[in-house]
């Protein structure tokens, strides 16, 4: 039995989780929830959930959060614009 989460992104900015809980452990759904939690505290994201069976919550990106997208994107292009010399340094750093 699994317990499974599954993140669709569609194009109004827009994410939904929809849970099948098939077991008892719940670790995926607790962390995942807990993330989704403090990122609404933080007013990064907004929740929208829909009566419904089974269960479905949407999450959207707030106006503080897409001013985020562009520092984000650009962290990203310097993980990858560097990700072979930093891959390379921690195997040399292993053999040491």
């Amino acid at each position: 039995m699994v317990n499974t989460d599954s993140l669709h992104f569609d194009t109004g900015s827009c994410y939904a989780i929809q849970r099948t809980t098939k077991d008892n452990t719940g670790y995926i759904s607790e962390n995942v929830d807990s993330y989704l939690r403090t990122l609404e505290e933080d007013g990064l994201v907004k929740r929208q959930i829909y009566a419904q069976v089974p269960p479905k919550v949407e999450y959207s990106l707030t106006k503080r959060a897409m001013s985020l997208l562009p520092h984000i994107n650009s962290l990203i292009s310097w993980a990858q614009e560097n990700m072979e010399d930093i891959i390379n340094d921690r195997k040399k750093h292993k053999s040491e």
